[in-house]
């Protein structure tokens, strides 16, 4: 998992990079965790993070905040991912998409990760399991998105 975490780490100092307001990002692991020995699957958390980045951040007015936070709970790890970005229109993501070449990425990467899961579910465990809601106050306003993955402990 450190591993993982340091190569995500870059990607997101090289987004901040070329995002105009750049953004901020806060990695909080929960301290019983050892990430030498914790394992999840290489880059699960990645598109999650540029889902974020790219559509969260792309139009926002003001710097961003992505907050990634590792606990564990019983058997499981928790990873959550969330971010302060704004809400992409609807009709903006469904009939107007920015470029062919970013649908097919953003697509790709979730259904992607979805399948990554499906398969991590065909073993004893069946613990694996994806979590993603909007963040809204309680007016109803967007606040940002809220990723949560679900995995079975495993220990290198």
């Amino acid at each position: 998992m450190k591993e993982d975490l340091e190569a995500l780490e870059l990607y997101m100092q090289l987004e901040q990079l070329r995002i105009k307001l750049g953004f901020n990002y806060i990695i909080d692991i929960q301290d019983e965790i050892n990430t030498n020995e914790i394992y999840i699957p290489p880059l699960i958390l990645q598109p999650f993070v540029e889902n974020s980045i790219w559509h969260g951040f792309n139009t926002k007015t003001e710097k961003g905040t992505i907050t990634i936070r590792v606990s564990k709970r019983n058997q499981s790890l928790h990873i959550v991912v969330e971010d302060d970005g704004t809400e992409r229109p609807k009709d903006i993501q469904e009939e107007s998409p920015p470029s062919p070449h970013q649908v097919k990425k953003r697509s790709l990467g979730m259904t992607l990760t979805r399948e990554r899961l499906q398969l991590l579910n065909t073993g004893e465990s069946r613990m694996a399991e994806l979590v993603v809601r909007d963040l809204r106050n309680g007016d109803g306003v967007y606040q940002g998105k809220h990723v949560e993955l679900i995995l079975p402990l495993s220990q290198d």
